[in-house]
């Protein structure tokens, strides 16, 4: 199964977002919003994050698309170069949790794994529209 470049970056949305409801990490919540795509440009609100994924993507794709190995490694880099910009311990905390095995390049934790995967899987079927996902979580602060 591959994944396009803007399919991985909804999955990786998807997984932070479950991460965000475990922990309700303030910072995870900040980064969210900011990765959260509008509906009027369909970028996200901070333009930033959609660049600097590409950077990562670049770094660890072989092809045009992404197995959901490369795009669990995108997603890394993604989160580091977030972590150098805002030193937050949270997010430290979960590059520590998402190290791979050498063997198959996928999360070492078995729930990141099974939760990294439900979310590609989502995202392939068109289950996940992340506009929604943010005017759902929003909803209440109107």
């Amino acid at each position: 199964m591959k994944l396009t470049i803007e399919e991985a970056y909804k999955a990786m949305f998807v997984f932070l977002d479950e991460i965000y409801k475990q922990t309700k990490s303030e910072d995870m919540g900040c980064l969210l919003g900011g990765m959260e795509f509008l509906a009027s440009d369909n970028l996200p609100a901070v333009p930033e994050c959609w660049e600097i994924w590409l950077e990562c993507v670049e770094k660890n794709k072989k092809d045009s698309q992404l197995t959901p190995e490369e795009a669990y490694k995108a997603m890394i880099s993604f989160l580091y170069e977030n972590y150098k910009q805002t030193q937050s311990k949270d997010i430290n905390n979960l590059l520590h949790k998402m190290k791979l095995i050498s063997d198959d390049n996928l999360p070492s934790d078995s729930t990141f794994r099974k939760t990294w995967l439900e979310c590609v899987k989502k995202v392939k079927k068109g289950e996940i529209d992340i506009i929604k996902v943010f005017i759902k979580k929003t909803k209440g602060f109107e």
